[in-house]
């Protein structure tokens, strides 16, 4: 029983290769995992981009009207539009013209749960000739017209469109409005 010991510490050591060829597999396993979170993220940020909607206004005076425009690869899905008065919600289209002070004829169409897909414009106020529109331009921009349009793409990533905001804004959800506080056009 005492040789033994001796005879072991005079043997050389031998490597466990178990042990080295498990951590090798942890390590490529470990960077299989990174490598695909990365492609997924990567796929993500293209899906992203495929789907992307971006809403304009438009005044147009040789066509005399206002419009709606997708200028984006994905689908506008409106969630809300609020319109205001020097700062006094509307809350349609005629109470919209009374607060003008205007007695304008012009065709409206509605944007409240509208999917606008790529491409695809809306003429929201369409007015009979260039004289009512410039009238309409004068009066608007004297009493402060403004609106308000929230609308997502079908990732659910939603913006904020505001004509008293320099450029949109990236939100986290559309805001739940009231009855009283959206623009039933």
């Amino acid at each position: 029983m005492t040789d033994e010991p001796r005879q072991m510490a005079g043997r050389p050591r031998q490597r466990n290769w178990d042990g080295v060829a498990a951590i090798i597999a942890a390590c490529v396993g470990l960077l299989a995992l990174l490598v695909s979170g990365y492609t997924a993220y990567i796929q993500r940020q293209q899906v992203r981009a495929q789907v992307w909607p971006y809403l304009q206004f438009e005044y147009s005076n040789v066509l005399a009207h206002l419009e709606w425009r997708n200028q984006g690869m994905g689908p506008a899905i409106v969630r809300s539009v609020q319109a205001f008065v020097d700062n006094k919600p509307q809350h349609n289209w005629h109470e919209l013209r009374e607060s003008l002070g205007l007695d304008l004829h012009f065709q409206s169409s509605s944007m409240n749960s509208m999917v606008l897909t790529p491409g695809q414009s809306l003429e929201w106020m369409k007015f009979q000739n260039t004289e009512d529109f410039a009238r309409f331009y004068e009066v608007e921009k004297r009493m402060k017209f403004r609106y308000r349009v929230c609308y997502c793409s079908t990732l659910d990533e939603c913006w904020l469109l505001d004509s008293d905001m320099p450029k949109r804004q990236s939100v986290e959800s559309c805001p739940a409005l009231s009855a009283a506080d959206e623009f039933n056009d």
